[in-house]
């Protein structure tokens, strides 16, 4: 672990904007920095992931390996670009499963990271600026499957409009696809 984080800096941040003093210092000394340059990969879909990070400078682009498309391998499509304060990697640090995505430095950035293993010790020992970030790691995912389920009702009635002469079973997988997405996905 390192003390290189300041703790005025982690308070600045929306993720941890409610801790006092005392509070982001315990998340600070539970990060390490990161500094990325421009080009470099922080991590690959599929690999196994072990840290969330932080982006607080620079910008990264989160890219999607697509198959098919007449490509042996796929190709990779841009999901989105991230600028700070964002947070990537979450999803491998909850679900202790591979990156979904991989992540590129656009520009030179720096990120802070949080081990699966601090956070879990963290979130066990009850610490408030885990809590804090759990609360706010929570809306962000609810937020985006919030959108992508907008997306997906979108394509679905995209979908239909231009199947409607024929049936195809292609807006019944989308609709199986929903479906699991709301029972497969409650707690």
């Amino acid at each position: 672990m390192s003390s290189a984080i300041d703790a005025m800096a982690v308070q600045k941040l929306n993720f941890f904007q409610e801790l006092n003093e005392a509070e982001a210092r315990l998340a600070a000394q539970n990060m390490e920095p990161l500094h990325i340059k421009a080009g470099e990969v922080l991590f690959r879909q599929g690999d196994q992931g072990a840290w969330v990070y932080l982006l607080v400078k620079g910008e990264i682009e989160l890219r999607v390996r697509v198959p098919g498309q007449g490509k042996q391998n796929g190709e990779d499509r841009t999901l989105c670009f991230l600028y700070p304060p964002a947070m990537m990697g979450e999803m491998s640090l909850l679900l202790d499963e591979p990156r979904t995505a991989t992540a590129v430095a656009k520009t030179d950035c720096e990120v802070w990271q949080i081990s699966r293993a601090q956070f879990r010790h963290a979130t066990e020992s009850c610490d408030r600026w885990a809590n804090q970030f759990l609360f706010v790691m929570s809306k962000i995912l609810a937020s985006r499957l919030s959108e992508t389920n907008r997306k997906l009702v979108s394509l679905i009635a995209a979908d239909q409009t231009a199947q409607a002469a024929s049936n195809t079973t292609r807006v019944d997988e989308l609709e199986q696809l929903r479906e699991r997405l709301f029972t497969q996905w409650s707690f």
